[in-house]
């Protein structure tokens, strides 16, 4: 017996040994269901900040959080490659691969939304005041960073209080209720077959009962500072889980956004105030219970609705603003104008990129576009308004784009329309090598005169 136990502690000794080694290959295996923990030197950052509001303790509280997001996105990157290992001729490998492509893309094009986002919540003077977890005891709760006066519902609007609204108004009742009523247990299901005016006219009413406050639909950036990231293993109603609506208290205290609302993703999509460029839709956000997950994160900005139409996977939540107090400026992020880009190829993998001076920018965002597989890759980060590339590789399907940026604002402009051809004139006519021109004239110059 004696024997047999110090065998059994041996081999236990060796196995906590060899799960120790082989830990850092399970890296990518481990479960995300909640939002990150603030590191203890980053809360540290926000105190100084908070406590003393200089540029110097600004710059530094950024350095944490461009930092922290960045070994986030290397672990994306590293993820990435490591599926394409894996699901080699695999079959469905080439949409995992695809799907985790679309989420590092993401990362790219909204990395200084979220490095922004980030530095107005830690920068608001309620940060420390407010206990998430207490946030349940509220019916609004401070949205961060939109403005002292802001203040986000803790759900969506349910089928119980729009019945409230409907019943003092003789607004029209959604279509998928009988005689003005929603099914009995469905009482604290999100209100949906909801168009936009309804929502608003929903806003109005709110306001005029209150008489003090104003209430409106968040603007899509107030919508995701709200929310905050979307753990990728959270606990919501999405890809068809269920057949249609939950309760929007169905992952109450097992998944919340940034600071204790909940049912941001799945169940329904939410309408926001904000407009896509160029369209008269607004757009919508989270996603809704027959969404693929991918599409249900904050990130996402593709999703957009007609205003005058109703839509059983779309329902909203609204804003409060204090005494009817709107910010000195409203959080509209991409607030910067662009940068008018201009570009030629210096040599046989080199390009020369120019821009003008964007007024209150404090850096530039170089961005590569691939136009063979539709991706953007990140370059140089710069304060000048020119810079040379090197080593670019297949050149001739490169594309760029530079993002102005300032601490709190950057232009809207990482997308393929606004990505220029190095060589290119401004109406977008036929590329011109200039290397390789002046060398086919000195070529002609030679064999005929």
């Amino acid at each position: 017996m004696k024997v047999t136990n110090k065998i059994l502690m041996l081999l236990r000794t060796l196995l906590i040994k060899e799960i120790v080694l082989l830990k850092p290959n399970l890296r990518f295996a481990e479960e995300e269901k909640e939002q990150p923990e603030i590191s203890e030197e980053t809360k540290k950052l926000i105190a100084a900040y908070q406590r003393n509001p200089t540029l110097e303790n600004y710059i530094k509280l950024r350095e944490s959080v461009i930092s922290n997001y960045n070994a986030v996105l290397l672990k994306k990157e590293a993820k990435l490659e490591e599926l394409k290992e894996e699901t080699k001729g695999k079959p469905g490998g080439e949409e995992k691969v695809a799907e985790m492509n679309e989420i590092v893309q993401d990362m790219y094009i909204t990395y200084w939304d979220h490095i922004n986002n980030s530095m107005l919540r830690f920068t608001d003077k309620r940060f420390f005041k407010w206990n998430t977890t207490e946030a349940y005891k509220y019916e609004y709760i401070p949205g961060m960073g939109g403005g002292d006066t802001v203040y986000v519902k803790r759900t969506p609007v349910t089928n119980e209080e729009y019945k409230v609204f409907i019943s003092e108004t003789n607004h029209k009742a959604p279509i998928n209720w009988n005689d003005g009523n929603y099914p009995s247990e469905e009482k604290d299901y999100p209100v949906n077959y909801i168009s936009y005016q309804d929502a608003l006219d929903f806003c109005t009413w709110l306001t005029t009962k209150d008489g003090t406050n104003k209430y409106r639909l968040p603007y899509e950036s107030e919508w995701e500072l709200a929310a905050g990231h979307m753990p990728k293993d959270a606990d919501f109603n999405a890809g068809n889980i269920y057949t249609s609506r939950v309760s929007v208290f169905k992952y109450d205290n097992i998944t919340r956004g940034a600071h204790g609302a909940i049912d941001f993703w799945g169940n329904v999509w939410e309408w926001t105030a904000s407009n896509p460029k160029g369209s008269s839709n607004f757009k919508v956000k989270g996603g809704s219970w027959k969404s693929e997950r991918t599409d249900c994160r904050t990130e996402n900005r593709k999703e957009n609705r007609d205003p005058n139409q109703a839509y059983d996977d779309v329902g909203f939540r609204v804003i409060k603003i204090l005494n009817g107090q709107e910010p000195e400026k409203n959080v509209d992020l991409a607030s910067l104008e662009s940068p008018n880009l201009t570009g030629e190829i210096n040599g046989i993998n080199s390009v020369n990129l120019k821009w003008n001076k964007i007024n209150e920018a404090v850096n530039y965002q170089v961005f590569e576009f691939n136009v063979t597989d539709n991706n953007f890759k990140m370059k140089d980060l710069t304060e000048q308004t020119s810079i040379t590339i090197n080593n670019v590789e297949d050149i001739e399907n490169k594309k760029y784009v530079v993002q102005a940026i300032s601490y709190v604002e950057f232009s809207d402009n990482v997308s393929p329309e606004y990505t220029i051809k190095p060589g290119a004139t401004s109406n977008g006519s036929k590329l011109i090598k200039i290397n390789y021109l002046i060398s086919a004239i000195c070529l002609f110059i030679n064999l005929f005169l």
